[in-house]
């Protein structure tokens, strides 16, 4: 082992000892490694920075969407409700719908 990865080893046993890790997210589970190999190289940094902030790609969030009121459709009460939420429905699965045509 040369200096440097000795020194790194001895800097993480003591964040260790300190409890520095004890609250990390997703402590405890395996790694998930991220493929990237189907996106092409010069996409590669753009999709990282994306991804990062939380931004999807316009299908995705119309699919989210229409997940999302599917479910309130299914608990919502009142038949005024249920009525708006089926004409949102509809008009964002067209939505989808015209975007997969293009």
């Amino acid at each position: 082992m040369n200096v440097f990865q000795q020194i790194a080893e001895n800097r993480i046993r003591e964040a260790m000892e300190e409890g520095l890790f004890a609250n990390i997210p997703g402590k405890g589970q395996p790694f998930r490694f991220e493929d990237d190999s189907m996106v092409p190289e010069d996409l590669r940094q753009c999709h990282k920075i994306l991804k990062n902030a939380h931004c999807l790609p316009a299908e995705l969030e119309l699919r989210k969407d229409i997940f999302n009121i599917r479910q309130m459709l299914e608990s919502a009460v009142d038949e005024e409700t249920r009525t708006a939420l089926r004409r949102k429905l509809n008009s964002t699965m067209l939505a989808l719908d015209t975007r997969r045509t293009r």
